[in-house]
């Protein structure tokens, strides 16, 4: 392959945007936030056709804890670890942080009242609150605009949840990322 056709596969499959949070305590946190698309063509009759979306596939939020000091001394994080908290955002989640965001950070407003968490969406004004559920598993997402920074909380269970606080220059690394992400998603039909 190409270095051309390497550098158009960003597109679909760029670096991770990864943000460390390592602690003297040894309770820091660690994100990695990775589009990972590998757009398959099908062909139908008539000329038409479509990209095929594996379910492997997608954009994957991830925030693992840190897990003692690794080479040099620095801070590692367990990517493996039982304690990793992973969810997979789609379009909607990814378009309704990108509105939150621009209203919380640049318009001086709230996270649009549908967005927050309930049952008194009123109590959290700069909360937003996405749910999944697969089966029977289901996975919470709440992230909290702050005046000087943004906390991101993935929970899977009441057991199973991370947190991790976004300094304003990562949140702006994280925008870029989620703009990236939708024009991806959009030229391949994500819907």
């Amino acid at each position: 392959m190409s270095a051309l056709q390497q550098l158009l596969r960003t597109e679909f499959c760029p670096a991770p945007y990864l943000v460390y949070k390592p602690n003297k305590q040894g309770s820091g946190q660690a994100m990695k936030v990775h589009l990972r698309l590998n757009p398959n063509w099908i062909e139908t009759e008539g000329g038409n056709g479509y990209f095929e979306r594996p379910k492997d596939q997608g954009l994957f939020v991830e925030i693992a804890p840190q897990e003692g000091t690794g080479e040099g001394g620095f801070a590692k994080f367990g990517w493996n670890s039982p304690g990793l908290v992973r969810c997979k955002w789609g379009m909607v989640d990814v378009t309704k942080w990108l509105t939150s965001y621009r209203e919380v950070r640049f318009m001086n407003a709230e996270v649009p009242f549908a967005y927050r968490p309930g049952p008194d969406r009123n109590a959290t004004p700069n909360v937003l609150s996405t749910f999944h559920k697969y089966g029977q598993h289901s996975t919470a997402i709440n992230y909290t605009f702050e005046p000087t920074r943004s906390i991101l909380r993935i929970s899977k269970s009441k057991d199973l949840a991370r947190s991790i606080a976004l300094d304003l220059n990562e949140e702006v690394g994280l925008a870029a990322y989620f703009e990236l992400s939708l024009n991806a998603f959009l030229r391949v039909g994500i819907r």
